[in-house]
């Protein structure tokens, strides 16, 4: 499991971006009906962050901005609790927002932020 991997690995930074192992982490957190490709392509991309694993914070990103459905997918990145405060991982997840806003992306929003995923419910902000 990928879940199990990155708990083992406390201090760790884990980046996914190919959709196997993405899309895989999503699962086992439950996340991945949040992700659903429920948009047309072109220009949008779906964000969320969440604290369920014990050693990590998750922010994971599903990408919409090309037709060409090989340029769309998932992006997962894992950040250690032990080394950045939530202040410090919201920050990130605000410049990221504001990376994808700068190419012209709407950025879907799922909130709350930071709940355990088992408390999101398809509640979304277009940022």
């Amino acid at each position: 499991m990928v879940k199990d991997k990155i708990i083992s690995k406390p201090n760790k930074l884990f980046e996914f971006s190919g959709d196997k192992q993405a899309v895989d982490l999503l699962f086992e957190l439950g996340l991945i009906d949040e992700f659903s490709i429920r948009h047309p392509p072109g220009k949008t991309t779906v964000q969320a962050i969440t604290r369920d694993l014990p050693t990590h914070y998750v922010i994971a990103t599903r990408s919409a901005r090309d037709l060409e459905a090989e340029e769309n997918g998932y992006w997962v990145l894992c950040i250690p609790k032990s080394q950045y405060s939530e202040e410090e991982i919201n920050d990130h997840m605000q410049a990221i927002v504001a990376r994808f806003q700068s190419q012209g992306m709407a950025v879907e929003t799922i909130i709350p932020m930071f709940p355990l995923s088992s408390d999101m419910t398809n509640r979304a902000v277009t940022v």
